[in-house]
């Protein structure tokens, strides 16, 4: 998946917005840019990896992306629960670009703090 740059200095994160679900199921999003310090309400995702293998699809900007198995599951129990907008370590946070991940790292515990509600997923 392409990621179009945070600007760090603005302290901007992805967010993750639900989407309704495509003809076969699949979840579909969008991420949008916020930034940390006046971000529309949230939910952030805490989960365990899991099994790293991309058995799951779902739909991210109009691009498929495989995520793991415990990953999908979650997102399809928030999304039937009502929850529209999540902050996702794995999706929202560009996982090949070191120094923005090294930055969203220091940022973790605001941006679990900012949170509306935080779910966990075991």
């Amino acid at each position: 998946m392409d990621y179009k740059a945070l600007d760090l200095d603005w302290n901007e994160i992805r967010l993750l917005t639900f989407l309704p679900q495509d003809a076969d199921g699949r979840i579909r999003c969008r991420l949008d840019h916020a930034s940390l310090i006046n971000a529309p309400a949230y939910a952030a995702l805490s989960y365990c990896w899991g099994d790293p293998t991309p058995v799951k699809s779902i739909v991210i900007n109009d691009v498929e992306v495989e995520i793991g198995p415990n990953l999908e599951s979650a997102l399809r129990c928030l999304q039937s629960r009502g929850y529209d907008r999540l902050w996702v370590d794995a999706i929202c946070i560009n996982q090949q670009d070191n120094v923005e991940k090294s930055q969203q790292l220091l940022w973790m515990g605001s941006i679990y703090r900012r949170a509306t509600r935080v779910a966990a997923w075991v």
